[in-house]
């Protein structure tokens, strides 16, 4: 044989080689990002557990809100994870699903949670003999909603929440003229 012909055959047996091993090593890369991604899947779905719980223990409104954008962000790593492997429905609920029940539940657990302070700080005022003590406690409720306003930015939880803030601003008006 010509070393031509023995230098061709050499060169495509190492093309061959090379194609061999690479597809080998993408096989192994393919692997080893699977199981990357199943450890940040159960991550994601650990830490989005473990801020469910928080959220039904929390008497804090910061706390609320935090540990719901902790939630969201979490599905968003989810949602993430699931495009990059092409596997949209990897878990039940997708997590697209998943997202808009905790978009919804948060707004309505946020408003629940501040109008519940509020209504116990109005009923505490409305108990109350003296107006001086009365207006003290209703500030703290006003103090509540401007806390709120501060932290939320639906439009509809606001509305709420200035309707609110008006009504014990009457109050006061009320308790101030006794």
């Amino acid at each position: 044989m010509s070393p031509t012909v023995i230098f061709i055959i050499f060169t495509f047996f190492i093309i061959f080689l090379i194609i061999i091993l690479n597809s080998f090593s993408k096989s192994a890369r393919a692997k080893r990002q699977e199981a990357l991604a199943k450890l940040a899947v159960e991550r994601c779905i650990q830490i989005i557990n473990e801020s469910l719980e928080i959220i039904s223990k929390t008497k804090n409104l910061s706390t609320l809100i935090s540990r719901y954008d902790t939630i969201l962000d979490n599905i968003d790593k989810l949602i993430k994870i699931a495009e990059d492997h092409n596997c949209l429905d990897f878990m039940e609920p997708p997590p697209q699903v998943l997202k808009e029940k905790i978009s919804a539940d948060r707004n309505d657990k946020l408003k629940k949670f501040i109008l519940d302070q509020v209504d116990f700080e109005i009923a505490k005022a409305k108990a109350i003999t003296r107006p001086s003590s009365k207006i003290s406690t209703l500030d703290k409720a006003i103090v509540k909603i401007l806390e709120g306003k501060r932290l939320i930015s639906d439009k509809e939880i606001l509305k709420v929440l200035d309707d609110k803030e008006a009504e014990i601003r009457r109050l006061i008006g009320e308790f101030q003229n006794k």
